[in-house]
């Protein structure tokens, strides 16, 4: 007997006006993002952001920790002006 697991490791994080019903399947998903970044999530509960723009405000940070928190993360990492940075969640 063999057990199966999968697990997300790369996710894609688009930003939506407050307007938009974000709960549509992402096929039915045809009004324009404000920003979109990319995350690899490690086996060690460390999520990597990649291409997250400076220009999103404290509000909607703060929905995507408590998001990549449903999914496990612990820690986030990021490079801003070339230095390497990183927040507990």
């Amino acid at each position: 007997i063999m057990s199966v697991r999968i697990d997300p490791v790369v996710l894609h994080i688009r930003g939506y006006e407050d307007t938009v019903d974000i709960n549509k399947s992402l096929s039915d998903m045809t009004e324009p993002y404000l920003f979109h970044c990319l995350v690899l999530v490690q086996d060690n509960g460390t999520a990597r952001i990649q291409g997250l723009s400076d220009g999103i405000g404290m509000k909607y940070r703060s929905q995507i920790k408590q998001k990549l928190k449903l999914f496990g993360v612990k820690e986030i990492s990021w490079r801003h002006a070339g230095r390497e940075c990183s927040k507990v969640l």
